[in-house]
């Protein structure tokens, strides 16, 4: 096991935020908690490109608990987003930081189950060309999102 002053170490200049998939889907009747989550990441972005060690997190629902209550899962299930278990949260939030010394990694993440086909089928046509890759796919699709460039995969 590490020191406890070595992992201190290694962490100093290192940062993380947490955002919300409200930032890049929009959330009916927040558009102020949608907006905010946008600046979070528009800054880490900005934080980032001046060459700190910073990303930002846009967290989908979490079932069990969180601030999305179950009216609100069920809701975004029908529209074919799922909503994540703790275990899936804290892997992900793993994996992110673990990751968080590549300077080429995009700045902003988002971490949310999707079930694409029910998804994309409510999106107006034609679908956004970012969806392309995920058309088709059972697969976990790891997307980031970099305030600059727009969305990639």
């Amino acid at each position: 096991m590490e020191d406890a002053t070595a992992v201190a170490a290694g962490a100093v200049g290192r940062k993380s935020g947490f955002s919300a998939m409200a930032a890049v889907l929009g959330a009916a009747g927040q558009e102020n908690y949608a907006a905010a989550n946008a600046a979070l990441d528009a800054a880490v972005s900005t934080t980032k490109a001046a060459g700190r060690l910073i990303i930002s997190i846009q967290w989908g629902a979490w079932s069990g608990g969180g601030m999305a209550d179950a009216s609100v899962v069920q809701r975004t299930r029908r529209m074919g987003i799922g909503a994540l278990n703790p275990w899936e949260g804290l892997n992900a939030l793993s994996l992110l930081l673990a990751g968080l010394n590549d300077s080429q990694r995009s700045a902003v993440f988002a971490v949310s189950p999707f079930e694409w086909v029910t998804f994309l089928s409510i999106l107006s046509r034609p679908n956004p060309s970012f969806f392309n890759p995920v058309k088709s796919s059972d697969s976990v699709i790891f997307a980031t999102v970099d305030a600059t460039d727009g969305m990639q995969i």
